[in-house]
């Protein structure tokens, strides 16, 4: 979900569903600082490219199966 990629006001901003003055609000904010624009953007890549990349989704899931199948195997059951 949104909170497992997105870290508000550090990789993201994060806007209410159905609100554009709040919106326009946040463009604006990121037109009138490009530091903070820059900044969000490079910690939103650097965040994507330590916890996304498919080789980590890969990594991250064969753990899960293999922590799983020792707690099985543990329990008795096969």
């Amino acid at each position: 979900g949104i909170p497992e990629v997105v870290q508000e006001n550090e990789t993201a901003l994060l806007i209410e569903p159905r609100s554009p003055a709040v919106l326009a609000a946040a463009v604006n904010q990121l037109l009138s600082n490009p530091a903070i624009a820059k900044q969000i953007g490079e910690s939103g890549k650097k965040r994507w490219q330590k916890n996304f990349t498919y080789e980590n989704m890969i990594d991250t899931i064969e753990d899960y199966l293999i922590n799983q199948s020792a707690k099985v195997k543990a329990n008795g059951k096969t």
